[in-house]
């Protein structure tokens, strides 16, 4: 067993699988724990009582979980800058984001094609794939969008310092940019920036299946969180948010 601070965990796979027990007290430190004649364990707590347990502490063997194997193996690549994303489509094929390009991997040669197009060299900062297998790929100024799974590339502008995309259940496209957030409402040919939601660094972004999305914004070293129930098209601030 394990002590941390308002909780006792124990393995008994030699680490591989751990339950958690809260103890009485959420500052608690075990120090000693014993056990009696009937199966029950005492601990002394620094920080809390004598505690008493009465549970299955320790499982019969026939009920310790059986353990994952989490062996990783290197692959080879891709190679060119640190990976920052990976995302897969509905065919289990896997994209990998590095700092400058995306890398489609590559089953036949067991390796990763570089797939973004050759001007895209503005520094890579996300990339997700819809249902129906669609890329967008960001890069600092630019949305670069592939309907056929990396062969060929449109480009949409107007963006100036992006960050991060979302897309959000009615097809809006929401990018937070340190000059605000910028909406798409035609599947990224153009982006404009919602009025009240237009200036500062959108630290984050995300955006729920009901069309209610949040934004987090730096203006003026002031943070602020802002709420958005139409898809991202107009936005409004959250009180009562400490951030």
């Amino acid at each position: 067993g394990l002590c941390v601070r308002g909780s006792f965990v124990v393995t008994q796979d030699d680490g591989i699988n751990w339950r958690s027990f809260s103890m009485p007290g959420s500052q608690a430190v075990v120090k000693d724990i014993a056990k009696d004649a009937g199966n029950n364990f005492y601990a002394v707590c620094q920080g809390g009582p004598v505690a008493k347990f009465t549970g299955n502490l320790v499982l019969p063997a026939s009920e310790i979980p059986t353990p994952i194997n989490f062996t990783w193996q290197p692959l080879s690549g891709p190679t060119g800058g640190q990976v920052r994303r990976l995302v897969k489509n509905s065919s289990n094929q896997l994209f990998a984001m590095g700092g400058e390009a995306l890398f489609r991997s590559n089953s036949a040669t067991a390796s990763w094609d570089r797939v973004t197009i050759s001007n895209s060299f503005y520094g890579a900062q996300d990339v997700l794939i819809d249902n129906a297998n669609k890329i967008y790929f960001l890069n600092t100024y630019q949305l670069i969008t592939s309907t056929n799974g990396g062969n060929s590339w449109s480009v949409a502008s107007g963006l100036s310092n992006a960050q991060k995309i979302v897309k959000a259940a009615n097809g809006n496209l929401l990018v937070a940019d340190t000059d605000g957030v910028f909406l798409s409402t035609n599947d990224g040919s153009s982006f404009s920036k919602p009025a009240t939601l237009s200036s500062g660094n959108i630290t984050s972004l995300a955006v729920a299946s009901t069309g209610t999305a949040f934004a987090s914004r730096v203006l003026g070293g002031v943070a602020s969180l802002w709420k958005s129930t139409d898809h991202g098209a107009t936005w409004s601030t959250v009180s009562g948010v400490d951030l």
